[in-house]
């Protein structure tokens, strides 16, 4: 496996850290260049079109902040990995020695109660069961997506289709959805989108993934410590402190 794809939607950020989120994915493209990696994006702006080897410019259809991320994994026929431009490498990934049909960045075992249950009751209060058969109610380790391989194309396949009918079932309930739910998923119509978009990319995939017997490894081994031996993935807020320098496996618990 030798090439990496990112996914960046210039509508998703339009605020102050605007600036930083891009300053994050062109170091995180240009390290994997350094390491050798062949680099790939899909995207809906130029800012990265001298930077990268491949470049796929798309209009995003898509209102869930991820949608960019699931064209790839829908068209793509080579052996590649999907990567978020807040993980930056400093060694190449072992994946080559890793047998298993899902690879991801680490297993969250610690935000389901927090994060994700409430929206995912919320859902099946409103029987999204009815068009995903594989829905349930399950409290179990969440796959990060922050780096994503499917090798199984089958299940890959299979994933997508039922992500696709997750978003519009919710892109057409959103009036519905962010008026009469608003405050019990956050304070915002915006943050609560990202709760959805979260929940449609990385509890469905672990519910599908316990559904149909895949086999799955994380390569990161704890949540809360951002840095590995191959990488550092500044999750969420973290990237935006005024100073991300010298992080080290003792100074970087979040």
């Amino acid at each position: 496996m030798n090439t990496l794809v990112w996914s960046y939607d210039k509508n998703v950020r339009t605020d102050k850290y605007l600036g930083k989120t891009i300053d994050f994915y062109k170091a995180s493209i240009r390290k994997a260049k350094n390491l050798g990696y062949k680099t790939v994006i899909y995207t809906n702006s130029h800012i990265f079109d001298d930077l990268v080897d491949e470049v796929h410019h798309r209009n995003n259809e898509y209102i869930f902040w991820d949608g960019f991320k699931f064209i790839p994994l829908l068209e793509r026929d080579d052996d590649f990995c999907l990567i978020d431009g807040d993980l930056l490498l400093n060694k190449r990934l072992p994946i080559e020695n890793m047998d298993a049909d899902i690879i991801f960045d680490v297993t969250e075992r610690r935000k389901y109660s927090w994060y994700y249950q409430t929206g995912v009751r919320l859902l099946d209060t409103l029987d999204i069961q009815t068009i995903i058969p594989e829905w349930t109610i399950a409290k179990v380790p969440i796959f990060n997506c922050g780096l994503l391989r499917i090798t199984n194309k089958e299940f890959r396949e299979l994933y997508v289709d039922r992500w696709k009918t997750l978003h519009d079932y919710c892109a057409e309930r959103m009036d519905v959805l962010s008026n009469k739910h608003l405050n019990k998923l956050s304070k915002t119509r915006n943050e609560y989108l990202g709760t959805l978009t979260t929940i449609a990319a990385q509890y469905l995939l672990t519910i599908l993934a316990h559904q149909y017997n895949m086999s799955w490894s994380g390569i990161r081994k704890d949540e809360k410590i951002p840095v590995c031996p191959y990488y550092i993935h500044y999750v969420g807020a973290n990237k935006f402190s005024d100073d991300i320098t010298g992080l080290t496996e003792k100074k970087s618990r979040i």
